[in-house]
C-alpha cells in the first residue's frame, strides 16, 4: 500500500502502516487552540498530504526536468513537507511559530522552497475565525493568502510551475468553495496537464511540472484525509499517464548573466573575485540563516532563486557556480544555520550558426545558442537574425547591392566567452568552412584561452538546411541522453552531418552569379534559357545535383530522389526552408511530403538569411535525415 493511502480499517495511515495519530494541536502563536476531533483531524490531514506526496516521491522525481533535470523533486518536496507529519505525531501541542520554523529549515530544493513559502501564508491564514478547523469559506482567503507568499518567494517566476497551479486552486476556491472538494481536484488535475504546454521545456519532454504534481498529490492526500466521503484518490500513473515519463529529459536552462541581472541591493554584495567562475561547475545551495535578507537581492550568484523570511529566519535556494562567495556573503548577513550543496548535472550546450535555418523559437526549446552573421542591404548592416526577410527579398529583386559579412573577432569571442559561462562543455557546430571562416576563427579562440577541454568547435561542412536539421536532431539527442560526453557528443553530430541530404532550388541565376558563386556569363545564359540549378551545400563548396527548367520538375526531382532515399530509410527527419514564397511552399512542397512521408514529422521554416542573400528570391530547399526515433518536439511550423 502506498503511503497516504486508507488502511483497511479506513482509517489513514503512514506508509509502514500504523495509524496516523491525531493528538497534534495546531496553535495560533502561543494562545492554546481548542482540543477537539475537528482541530486533530485538520492536522491529521495536513499530514495525510505530506504522507501521500512521500509515498509517490520517486514518480514525482521521474518527470523532473525543470529548472534542472536531477530526478529530486519528489524527494525534495517529501523531505520539505515532513514538518506536518511530525506536528500531526507530537505528543505535545504545536504553534504556528514552531511550525513555520520547522517548515523554513526542513525546506529543500526549488519546489520545496516554494511549497514550504506557500504554507507561511497559509496555514496562519486557515485557522483563522474556525478555531476547530476551517470551514469551507476561510479556505479561498487562505489559499489566496499562501499563492502570495509564495509569488514573493521567487523574484522571477515562469509560467506553467506550481505556482500556476496554485494560482488556479486559488482562483477555483473563490469562484466555487471548496464543498465540492472532488471537483476541485479534478480542476486542479487540469491544471497540472496544462503546464505541459505552458513551458517549452515541459513541452519538450512531454510531461508536466514535477512540482506542480507534487502540490496535487498533496492536496489529493489532504481532502482524502479530510473528507474521506467525498474524495477518492486515484493512482497518479493513471490519472496523468504519459504527463508523468518524459520522452525526453532537457538540458538545465542557462545560467544568466550576472551583467544582465537587476542590480543587487546595496549591502556589499559581490561575485567571488578570486577565480573565473566559468571553470565552476554548478552546485545547489539550500541554506537557512538567523536574520531577515528580504531587502537583498542574491540573483548576482546565480539562477533559480527562491527565498523567504519569517520569524527572523531566512531560507534561500540557489544554483551558482560560486558557492565559495555565496556562503561569504550570507554568513557577513547572518548566522548561518543550514547549509547543504550538491551538484548540478553537468551541462553540454549545442551552438551553432544562424546560416544554418535555425529560429529563435526552435533553438529555444531545444536550448541552442544561436550566433548570428549579419546582412548588408545598401549601406545598412544588421545582425541576420534582426533583419526582416522581407526587406532582404525585395531589395534583392530591385537590383540593390546585398551581402554577408561574419561577426567581428571580439563580438564573436564575447560569444564564446559567454557560452562557456553558461555550460560546462560547448559544441559549436559551425558552418562549413567553405562558406565561412567561424571554424577557424573559434579554433583560434579555443587554443588562445586554453579551454581546449570545454570548447569544441566542428566544421560541419554544411548551410542552411543540411546544417539546420543535424544541429536540431543533434540536440534531440542530447535530450534523451542527457549523460552522454562531449567526444560521444561529436560523434553523434558528425554522424547526422554526414547522413543528412539536401536540395536546393534555385529559381533565378543572376543571385548567385552577383554573390561570386557563378560568371555574369553563366548566370545570364542560364536565365536566358530557363535553367534552375538544384545545388547542395557541400564541405567543398556547393555541389551540383542538376538542372531543371520550371517548378514542376522541381518537385519531380524532389520526388524522386525522396523516393530512392527511403528504399534505405523509410522514416526521415524533414526540414523544408523558403525564401519569399512561404504560401507556394506550404500550399505544394510540404502536401507532397506529406503524401510521400505519411508518418513523418515535417518542419517548415525560413531559408537562412545568409544563404538566402546570395541563393535569392524564388529559392526553396528541402533537407532530410534518417529518422530512427520520435520525430523533433517542434510545431510543424512557427507562427509569424
Amino acid at each position: 500500500m502506498r503511503q497516504g493511502e486508507r488502511g483497511s480499517g479506513g482509517r489513514e495511515t503512514a506508509g509502514h502502516g500504523n495509524p496516523v495519530r491525531n493528538s497534534g494541536r495546531y496553535q495560533k502563536g502561543a494562545a492554546p487552540v481548542r482540543t477537539g476531533a475537528d482541530a486533530g483531524d485538520w492536522l491529521a490531514a495536513l499530514a495525510a498530504g505530506a504522507r501521500r506526496v512521500a509515498g509517490f516521491a520517486d514518480l514525482v522525481d521521474a518527470a523532473n526536468v525543470f529548472p534542472v533535470p536531477d530526478a529530486d523533486t519528489g524527494r525534495n518536496l517529501a523531505a520539505s513537507l515532513s514538518p506536518l507529519i511530525q506536528a500531526a505525531d507530537a505528543p505535545q501541542p504545536v504553534t504556528a511559530e514552531s511550525l513555520g520554523r520547522n517548515l523554513l529549515m526542513a525546506a529543500r530544493g526549488n519546489s520545496g522552497n516554494i511549497l514550504t513559502a506557500f504554507f507561511s501564508g497559509f496555514l496562519p491564514e486557515s485557522i483563522t475565525g474556525s478555531i476547530n478547523g476551517p470551514a469551507p469559506a476561510d479556505m479561498a482567503p487562505a489559499l489566496k493568502s499562501g499563492c502570495r507568499a509564495a509569488r514573493a518567494a521567487v523574484p522571477d517566476p515562469a509560467p506553467g510551475t506550481m505556482l500556476t497551479v496554485m494560482d488556479r486552486m486559488a482562483a477555483f476556491a473563490a469562484a466555487e468553495s471548496v464543498s465540492d472538494p472532488a471537483g476541485m481536484l479534478d480542476d486542479l488535475a487540469d491544471a497540472v496537464r496544462a503546464t505541459r504546454e505552458q513551458l517549452p521545456v515541459l513541452a519538450a519532454a512531454g510531461v508536466a511540472d514535477a512540482g506542480a504534481v507534487g502540490f496535487f498529490l498533496f492536496w489529493e492526500g489532504f481532502w482524502r484525509g479530510l473528507r474521506p466521503d467525498a474524495v477518492d484518490v486515484t493512482n497518479p500513473a493513471l490519472r496523468f499517464g504519459g504527463f508523468l515519463m518524459p520522452r525526453v529529459v532537457p538540458p538545465s536552462p542557462a545560467t544568466p548573466e550576472p551583467a544582465d541581472l537587476p542590480a543587487p541591493a546595496a549591502s556589499g554584495l559581490s561575485v567571488s573575485a578570486q577565480h573565473d567562475l566559468s571553470f565552476s561547475a554548478r552546485v545547489c545551495v539550500s541554506t537557512a540563516v538567523a536574520g531577515d535578507l528580504s531587502g537583498q537581492d542574491w540573483r548576482a550568484f546565480g539562477d533559480s532563486p527562491v527565498m523567504r523570511t519569517e520569524g527572523g529566519l531566512t531560507s534561500l535556494h540557489l544554483h551558482t557556480r560560486d558557492p565559495r562567495g555565496l556562503k561569504s556573503a550570507l554568513a557577513a548577513s547572518g548566522k548561518i544555520l543550514r547549509w547543504e550543496e550538491e551538484p548540478l548535472p553537468r551541462k553540454i550546450r549545442i551552438a551553432s550558426d544562424a546560416a544554418g535555418s535555425l529560429s529563435r523559437a526552435d533553438c529555444d526549446i531545444l536550448d541552442i545558442a544561436l550566433l548570428s552573421s549579419h546582412i548588408l542591404i545598401g549601406n545598412t548592416s544588421r545582425p541576420e537574425t534582426e533583419t526582416d526577410p522581407a526587406d532582404l527579398y525585395k531589395a534583392l529583386r530591385r537590383g540593390e547591392k546585398v551581402s554577408t559579412a561574419q561577426a567581428a573577432d571580439a563580438e564573436r569571442t564575447a560569444r564564446y566567452a559567454e557560452l562557456l559561462r553558461t555550460a560546462d562543455e560547448v559544441l559549436y557546430i559551425c558552418a562549413g568552412s567553405a562558406f565561412t571562416g567561424n571554424h577557424a576563427a573559434a579554433e583560434r579562440y579555443r587554443r588562445a584561452e586554453s579551454v581546449t577541454d570545454r570548447f569544441h568547435p566542428l566544421d560541419s561542412g554544411a548551410a542552411s538546411g543540411r546544417l539546420g536539421l543535424s544541429v536540431l536532431v543533434t540536440a534531440a539527442g542530447i535530450l534523451a541522453r542527457p549523460g552522454m560526453s562531449a567526444g560521444e557528443l561529436i560523434r553523434m553530430a558528425r554522424h547526422r552531418l554526414n547522413a543528412c541530404d539536401e536540395l536546393v532550388f534555385i529559381d533565378r541565376l543572376r543571385y548567385l552569379a552577383a554573390g561570386g558563386r557563378i560568371s555574369g556569363f553563366q548566370a545570364a545564359a542560364g536565365d536566358f534559357l530557363k535553367m534552375k540549378p538544384v545545388i547542395t551545400p557541400h564541405p567543398d563548396g556547393v555541389k551540383k545535383r542538376g538542372m531543371v527548367r520550371n517548378r514542376a520538375r522541381q518537385l519531380q526531382f524532389l520526388e524522386e530522389r525522396i523516393t530512392a532515399f527511403q528504399k534505405l530509410h523509410p522514416h526521415l527527419h524533414l526540414l523544408v526552408q523558403y525564401t519569399d514564397n512561404a504560401d507556394w511552399v506550404r500550399h505544394t512542397v510540404c502536401p507532397l511530403l506529406a503524401r510521400l512521408c505519411p508518418e513523418d514529422h515535417i518542419l517548415a521554416r525560413p531559408l537562412s538569411l545568409t544563404s538566402g542573400a546570395h541563393m535569392g528570391p524564388g529559392a526553396w530547399s528541402a533537407a532530410f535525415l534518417p529518422r530512427t526515433g520520435d520525430p523533433l518536439p517542434l510545431p510543424a511550423e512557427l507562427s509569424s
